[in-house]
């Protein structure tokens, strides 16, 4: 009897194969055909017969053989079971977090657990023995106000020192187990001295009288650099001198002074000494002498300031520093009427435009009284006249007709050493002539160009 298979009806009992083979191999092909659909059908009916319900899922129990695995819980995760036979839900990652803030660690090999979150400012650490993290207590969390300061209250353990009160400052208690605040000692605390500026007495210093020893003290009272003695704690009076000599410091009221013993002398601390003076140093500068440090010069800075002499009178010159570059300028001359320089003869011209008729070199910069004639022949057309410096016009212009001379006179400053006084002219009709004479120049006090 041959068989055919068919998935809704079953398995059926055929006269024939369901077609008709051409050879023995097409034959064993359907065959074969036949049985893989036999066991596909019996699989099929076997895994739906396995799951039971919504989200079961099938594996191999063994060889060839269906299982069912039940669905899990929330937020469980598919792994394979501690025998790595078979697979199994586990608890995840996200079902053991269970408020904000929570961390995972290894509580044992490939076993994950919660640390529950800390406290505000809390910092994780490891446990004493070790074996999982814990939350401590931070240093912040430790400090509870401004000035607090964080020391050990046993190896490894942080604990809080709270702020002090105002002047206290920070020892080692009497047992030397901790720091404590402790207003017993005084610090940078000098005395002030008693006694008169020349004769002073400290007293209630640690100061033992011995050759070496110092102290400091705060002066009552100025000693204008006299001669001084000093008495310590009630001990014979010595001999207050500055460092290395027999000279008397120069004490103020007010300022802190240190000194040491030597034989019957007590010496001054060299901070500063000197004899220079606020006038002797720049005001821009500070300085220390015997008196004080610090102190404010008030030298006026001149710099590179030029001295101006003067012809007629001394010049002083002003207090303060001169950096070297700057001069002593010549004299400035003024204009008056003694003649340092004169051209008197008659220099003609008779053509245009301005041309130069007399010329004087000067040497000293200043002011001048300059004067000149000038005249045109024949007087029925104009000469015109004018005082140049250095090939630049500076007078005033004089147009003049006229045969006979008529006289110029300007008084013209501004002039430098080696400048040039000019005399121009032009006449108005070429054909005509002009003159000059009488070029001079005049100062108020005479000197020689």
């Amino acid at each position: 009897m041959a068989f055919a298979y068919d998935p809704a009806t079953g398995l059926l009992a055929t006269s024939e194969f369901p077609t008709t083979p051409a050879s023995e191999t097409e034959a064993r092909q359907q065959f074969m055909t036949l049985l893989d659909q036999i066991k596909d059908y019996l699989n099929t009916y076997s895994a739906e017969a396995t799951l039971t319900t919504t989200g079961d899922m099938v594996y191999a129990s063994s060889a060839k053989t269906l299982a069912r695995l039940a669905k899990g819980t929330a937020r469980q995760i598919l792994a394979m079971n501690s025998g790595a036979t078979a697979p199994e839900w586990i608890a995840s990652l996200q079902s053991i977090l269970t408020a904000a803030g929570d961390i995972i660690y290894a509580s044992s090999a490939n076993t994950p657990a919660k640390l529950a979150k800390g406290t505000a400012r809390q910092q994780l650490a490891m446990n004493s023995g070790e074996t999982a993290p814990e939350w401590v207590a931070s240093l912040q969390s430790i400090l509870t106000t401004q000035g607090d300061i964080i020391q050990a209250s046993a190896a490894n353990t942080p604990s809080r020192l709270g702020i002090g009160t105002a002047g206290q400052i920070l020892v080692v208690n009497s047992g030397a187990t901790a720091l404590e605040y402790s207003s017993g000692i005084s610090v940078n605390s000098f005395p002030t001295a008693g006694g008169t500026g020349t004769a002073i007495t400290v007293t209630d210093v640690k100061y033992g009288g011995n050759n070496g020893d110092s102290t400091t003290f705060i002066a009552a009272a100025n000693n204008s650099g006299a001669a001084t003695t000093i008495a310590i704690n009630g001990g014979s009076a010595l001999n207050f001198y500055k460092p290395g000599g027999t000279d008397a410091p120069t004490i103020v009221s007010g300022k802190a002074y240190t000194g040491w013993k030597s034989g019957t002398s007590f010496f001054l601390k060299a901070s500063a000494e000197g004899t220079a003076t606020a006038s002797k140093v720049l005001e821009t500068d500070t300085f220390s002498n015997d008196s004080d440090t610090g102190i404010q010069g008030t030298m006026p800075n001149n710099a590179d300031n030029d001295i101006q002499s003067s012809l007629t009178a001394d010049v002083s010159i002003s207090e303060g520093y001169y950096n070297g570059s700057g001069s002593v300028l010549k004299p400035l001359s003024l204009a008056g009427n003694n003649l340092i320089y004169s051209s008197d003869a008659e220099a003609y011209v008779s053509n245009n435009p301005m041309q130069k008729i007399k010329e004087a070199t000067i040497n000293i910069g200043g002011a001048y009284r300059i004067y000149y004639e000038a005249w045109c022949y024949p007087g029925t057309t104009s000469i015109d006249t004018q005082i140049y410096k250095n090939g630049v016009a500076i007078g005033t212009i004089h147009y003049y007709t006229g045969s006979s001379p008529l006289g110029y006179t300007e008084d013209i400053s501004g002039w430098n050493a080696g400048d040039k006084i000019q005399i121009y002219a032009q006449t108005a009709q070429e054909e005509y002539t002009g003159g000059i004479r009488y070029f001079r120049v005049n100062v108020a006090t005479p000197f020689i160009i």
